[in-house]
């Protein structure tokens, strides 16, 4: 009895098999669920829409690495910024260093009033000796004119009044005693009386103390002169001794200044130098833009660079089939979804196609100036190309191709057929037919069969 169960299930389910294959091969595609439409003339926009990443050749590269840096960022541009040349693009915190600067200005400052205060001294000084010097040469050449007045001047006429008034009054006693003998001759021979020989003896005597006291005033005279004399010579060695060694002091007071001036200088050198290196440190945490551009930060803000904005560019893919002639300098609509509804102009800058394949590669160059696209920026463009006010089109997903033969599917009461058409202009969506079709003619949207067994029948119609 099971045996008989099972082997009516089985009839069953052969027979219900057997009826649906019979159905499905005796109903149309239509009627099995595949889209139709209709070959018709409309106006052909050959706009052709396509995405990219925005692209710029670097001018300036800076990598960040804040974790091993002792210094806080303080100061830093924005992504998408535009800088100018000598705009910071980055500050560290340099408040130590900036302390050290103040602590060496300080230094440095209170040395150029050292020195400020050690040449006014010097100045100073030497002015001093310059009119120590020309009191002392002053001194010296009073002591010179009084020492030559008493060799030479005064001295020697008053020694000759003296020397004179001696020989004057010697020769007036030698002959006083020549008459005195006389006058003792005359009174021995009782010529002369007592009393005239003592007047004689008295005149002697006179011309005696005369004589002695011309002789005590010359000898004075000459002792004495020649003490003023040696006295003043022993001044005026002294002196010129004096002078040698106040200026020889001068001379060492000028160049122990000089020498403290030159080391406070060198000091203050130093010090300049000190401050210098701290300015170039403190500048060294100031990172400036070296030319004009856009500022692009990586996304773990890592590393810094600025672009050149005169030239951003796109790179983009397109098919051939969409190409569709399309001239250089062409222009280009760009939007970016961190702006929408903006679009920035831009223009086909370059084609690049590669023998055997069926992409195409393209440059679009951006012709707008305002900044707000940087690199990094996916893109959206619409390449602006002209238009057919009556193609005969059908949808670019119903064309089958095939050994560089384009085909497309046409609907049959049992089935489909393939029908050889040649294309013309295409966008996205849309294929113009040149030849092969009518205005109004069904076409199949969906694929009727496999792709394979498509491409199979296509070849064997293109050998028959």
């Amino acid at each position: 009895m099971r045996k008989l169960t099972n082997l009516y299930v089985l009839i069953s389910s052969t027979l219900v098999i057997m009826t649906g294959v019979y159905y499905l091969n005796n109903k149309s595609l239509h009627e099995q669920g595949l889209h139709l439409t209709k070959a018709a003339e409309r106006k052909l926009d050959l706009s052709v829409h396509c995405s990219g990443e925005i692209e710029a050749p670097t001018i300036y590269s800076l990598n960040l690495d804040t974790e091993e840096s002792p210094s806080k960022i303080l100061e830093m541009v924005s992504n998408g910024q535009v800088v100018k040349q000598g705009d910071v693009l980055l500050r560290f915190d340099s408040s130590e260093l900036e302390k050290d600067l103040k602590s060496i200005q300080a230094q440095l400052t209170k040395k150029e009033k050292e020195i400020a205060r050690l040449e006014e001294n010097l100045q100073e000084e030497k002015m001093q000796n310059i009119r120590n010097e020309k009191l002392a040469n002053f001194e010296l050449q009073e002591r010179e004119k009084s020492l030559l007045k008493l060799e030479k001047g005064e001295g020697i006429l008053k020694g000759l009044k003296l020397r004179h008034n001696l020989e004057k009054t010697k020769k007036e006693y030698e002959k006083q005693i020549a008459q005195y003998e006389e006058a003792c001759a005359l009174y021995e021979e009782a010529y002369l009386n007592g009393k005239e020989l003592e007047n004689a003896a008295v005149c002697l005597e006179g011309k005696k103390e005369a004589f002695c006291d011309a002789q005590e005033a010359f000898d004075h005279y000459f002792t004495i002169h020649s003490q003023r004399v040696e006295e003043e010579r022993s001044q005026l060695s002294w002196h010129q001794v004096n002078v040698l060694k106040n200026q020889e002091g001068s001379r060492l007071r000028l160049a122990i200044a000089e020498d403290v001036l030159k080391q406070t200088r060198i000091e203050c050198t130093d010090l300049q130098r000190a401050m210098s290196l701290a300015q170039a440190q403190i500048e060294e945490t100031i990172f400036r833009a070296p030319s004009e551009g856009i500022v692009v930060l990586s996304e773990n803000q890592k590393k810094l660079r600025i672009v050149d904005a005169s030239k951003r560019t796109i790179k983009a893919r397109l098919t051939k089939d969409t190409m569709n002639d399309l001239p250089l300098g062409i222009y280009v609509g760009v939007e970016v979804a961190e702006h929408p509804y903006v679009q920035y102009d831009a223009s086909l800058k370059e084609i690049n196609i590669k023998e055997g394949m069926d992409t195409v590669f393209v440059s679009i160059a951006i012709d707008d100036e305002r900044p707000d696209l940087y690199p990094g920026m996916k893109a959206k463009m619409t390449i602006q190309s002209h238009s057919i006010e009556q193609a005969l089109t059908v949808p670019k997903h119903a064309i089958v191709s095939c050994d560089g033969n384009d085909f497309i599917c046409l609907p049959k009461r049992r089935g489909y057929c393939l029908q050889a058409i040649t294309l013309g202009h295409s966008n996205d969506q849309w294929a113009e037919v040149v030849s092969g079709l009518e205005n109004g003619q069904a076409v199949f949207i969906d694929m009727p069969d496999s792709e394979e067994k498509i491409q199979r029948k296509i070849r064997k119609t293109v050998r028959g």
